[in-house]
């Protein structure tokens, strides 16, 4: 298996249930958490994607791109150094597409924030160092 193409979207036009009809993967990088948030939401992203995943296709995220795969992006502004709600989202909450936060870009010091968010919500927090991923199939979650 072998990569036969690949696409680039901006999230500037709207997305629906069959934009990745044609496509494997998703991946989505990083940047500011509450912008992307605010991007995929303007472009009805979270629904192409969900029927995308729903259909067995593979969501890769990166950073932030990892942050809104969870229920919630609260754990963005929770970092140390953290990212700015600059785009003044109220609604904090992501595409739900794992029930678990991922708190990217983890360093052994950043282990009490950790804790401290985690005592605040009611799913889990995976702290994740740059280089590590989780591997999520069906009800199974894998840190690789």
């Amino acid at each position: 298996m072998g990569v036969v193409s690949v696409e680039e979207w901006t999230m500037d036009e709207p997305f629906n249930a069959s934009s990745f009809d044609s496509h494997d993967i998703v991946f989505v990088n990083g940047g500011n958490t509450f912008y992307l948030l605010k991007k995929m939401r303007n472009a009805q992203f979270a629904q192409a994607v969900e029927a995308f995943v729903n259909r067995g296709g593979l969501y890769v995220g990166v950073s932030a791109g990892s942050i809104v795969a969870g229920p919630s992006i609260d754990v963005a502004a929770c970092k140390t150094a953290g990212d700015s709600n600059n785009v003044g989202l109220v609604n904090l909450a992501a595409l739900n597409l794992v029930n678990t936060a991922i708190y990217p870009h983890f360093r052994p010091e950043q282990q009490t924030e950790v804790n401290e968010f985690q005592a605040t919500v009611a799913y889990p927090v995976v702290a994740l160092k740059d280089g590590e991923a989780l591997l999520v199939q069906n009800e199974s979650i894998e840190r690789v």
